[in-house]
Protein backbone atom coordinates (compact mmCIF):
# COMPACT_ATOMS: atom_id res chain seq x y z
CA UNK A 1 0.00 0.00 0.00
CA UNK A 2 1.34 3.44 -0.99
CA UNK A 3 1.13 5.99 1.64
CA UNK A 4 0.33 9.50 0.39
CA UNK A 5 2.60 12.45 1.86
CA UNK A 6 0.43 15.41 3.11
CA UNK A 7 1.83 18.89 2.80
CA UNK A 8 -0.85 21.03 5.22
CA UNK A 9 -0.51 24.42 3.71
CA UNK A 10 -2.57 26.22 6.96
CA UNK A 11 -2.31 30.07 7.56
CA UNK A 12 -2.50 33.22 6.07
CA UNK A 13 -2.21 34.61 2.39
CA UNK A 14 -1.99 37.80 2.02
CA UNK A 15 -2.76 39.42 -1.14
CA UNK A 16 -3.72 43.44 -3.08
CA UNK A 17 -7.22 43.67 -4.42
CA UNK A 18 -8.47 46.58 -6.90
CA UNK A 19 -11.55 48.56 -5.80
CA UNK A 20 -13.60 46.03 -7.37
CA UNK A 21 -12.23 43.68 -5.04
CA UNK A 22 -10.22 41.61 -7.87
CA UNK A 23 -6.78 40.24 -7.27
CA UNK A 24 -3.97 41.94 -8.62
CA UNK A 25 -2.61 39.90 -11.93
CA UNK A 26 0.10 41.87 -12.94
CA UNK A 27 3.59 39.91 -13.92
CA UNK A 28 5.04 41.68 -11.01
CA UNK A 29 2.42 40.70 -8.56
CA UNK A 30 3.05 37.90 -5.90
CA UNK A 31 0.72 36.64 -3.27
CA UNK A 32 2.44 35.57 0.18
CA UNK A 33 1.12 32.80 2.04
CA UNK A 34 2.54 32.92 5.83
CA UNK A 35 2.07 29.34 7.76
CA UNK A 36 0.13 29.16 10.88
CA UNK A 37 3.21 27.69 12.98
CA UNK A 38 4.71 31.32 12.64
CA UNK A 39 1.92 33.39 13.31
CA UNK A 40 1.83 32.61 17.04
CA UNK A 41 3.62 35.80 17.91
CA UNK A 42 2.09 38.36 15.65
CA UNK A 43 -1.57 37.22 15.75
CA UNK A 44 -2.57 38.98 19.16
CA UNK A 45 -1.38 41.90 17.32
CA UNK A 46 -3.93 41.19 13.73
CA UNK A 47 -6.58 40.25 16.56
CA UNK A 48 -6.17 43.84 17.91
CA UNK A 49 -7.53 45.99 14.98
CA UNK A 50 -10.83 46.39 14.64
CA UNK A 51 -13.47 46.32 13.31
CA UNK A 52 -11.84 44.49 10.58
CA UNK A 53 -14.39 44.69 6.61
CA UNK A 54 -14.95 42.16 4.91
CA UNK A 55 -16.00 43.42 1.82
CA UNK A 56 -17.12 40.70 -0.29
CA UNK A 57 -20.03 39.80 2.22
CA UNK A 58 -20.03 43.42 3.31
CA UNK A 59 -19.67 43.19 6.73
CA UNK A 60 -18.07 44.74 9.38
CA UNK A 61 -16.07 41.99 11.75
CA UNK A 62 -15.84 43.01 15.24
CA UNK A 63 -12.67 40.46 15.51
CA UNK A 64 -9.61 39.34 13.05
CA UNK A 65 -10.87 35.93 11.52
CA UNK A 66 -8.48 33.54 11.17
CA UNK A 67 -10.61 31.32 9.12
CA UNK A 68 -12.36 33.91 6.22
CA UNK A 69 -10.57 37.27 4.89
CA UNK A 70 -9.85 40.14 6.07
CA UNK A 71 -10.07 43.75 3.96
CA UNK A 72 -7.49 46.00 4.64
CA UNK A 73 -7.46 49.68 3.60
CA UNK A 74 -3.87 51.37 3.26
CA UNK A 75 -4.63 53.36 6.36
CA UNK A 76 -5.58 50.37 8.93
CA UNK A 77 -2.50 47.90 6.73
CA UNK A 78 -0.22 51.52 8.05
CA UNK A 79 -1.26 50.82 11.84
CA UNK A 80 -1.14 46.63 11.38
CA UNK A 81 2.84 47.69 10.02
CA UNK A 82 3.51 50.48 13.08
CA UNK A 83 2.25 47.56 15.64
CA UNK A 84 4.57 45.30 14.21
CA UNK A 85 7.59 47.63 14.42
CA UNK A 86 7.03 47.70 17.66
CA UNK A 87 7.07 43.96 18.34
CA UNK A 88 9.95 43.34 16.25
CA UNK A 89 11.97 45.75 18.21
CA UNK A 90 11.21 44.20 21.27
CA UNK A 91 12.10 40.50 20.90
CA UNK A 92 14.82 38.93 21.72
CA UNK A 93 15.31 36.42 18.93
CA UNK A 94 16.79 37.12 15.38
CA UNK A 95 14.57 35.13 13.48
CA UNK A 96 11.29 35.96 15.11
CA UNK A 97 12.97 39.92 14.45
CA UNK A 98 13.27 38.28 10.96
CA UNK A 99 9.85 36.83 10.58
CA UNK A 100 8.44 40.16 11.51
CA UNK A 101 10.21 42.37 9.15
CA UNK A 102 9.04 40.05 6.93
CA UNK A 103 5.74 40.25 6.87
CA UNK A 104 5.88 44.08 7.31
CA UNK A 105 7.92 43.40 3.72
CA UNK A 106 4.67 41.43 1.95
CA UNK A 107 2.09 44.20 3.68
CA UNK A 108 4.45 47.34 2.03
CA UNK A 109 4.65 45.17 -1.21
CA UNK A 110 0.93 44.66 -1.41
CA UNK A 111 0.15 47.97 -0.41
CA UNK A 112 1.48 48.92 -3.82
CA UNK A 113 -0.27 46.44 -6.17
CA UNK A 114 -4.24 46.92 -4.52
CA UNK A 115 -6.22 49.57 -2.81
CA UNK A 116 -6.83 46.57 -0.58
CA UNK A 117 -4.29 44.27 1.49
CA UNK A 118 -6.71 41.06 1.81
CA UNK A 119 -5.59 38.49 4.86
CA UNK A 120 -7.19 35.27 4.53
CA UNK A 121 -7.16 32.42 7.00
CA UNK A 122 -7.50 29.04 5.82
CA UNK A 123 -8.35 27.66 9.61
Amino acid sequence: MMKMRIYPRVGFTITAEDIDLKENTSTDYQKYFIYLDDCHEIMPIFKSIQPISNLRYNIKEQDFDACCRNDFEHSTVLILIEKLKEKADNVDSKKLYNFINLVIACLEQQMKFGHYVVIAGNL
